[in-house]
């Protein structure tokens, strides 16, 4: 499902079931080549969600940016 946000950017969610076989693979070529993902420096609590969303928004952002439960 696809959110309209400000200046023409969008937020896409999906759910889906991983495969057991198919973690496994990805495992085994994050693990082989290094792969770490970029994190923005802002990490927001749950109540800062709107917050998180804006600065998406707004970007450009370094990484991920991560919303703590």
């Amino acid at each position: 499902m696809q959110q309209p946000v400000n200046k023409g950017k969008s937020i896409d969610f999906c759910l889906s079931v991983p495969m057991a076989a198919q973690l496994q693979k990805v495992t085994e070529i994050v693990e082989q080549n290094h792969i770490v993902p970029a994190i923005d420096s802002h990490v927001f609590s749950i109540k800062q969600a709107n917050e998180a969303l804006q600065l998406v928004a707004q970007g450009p952002i370094t990484g991920k940016v991560i919303i703590r439960l």
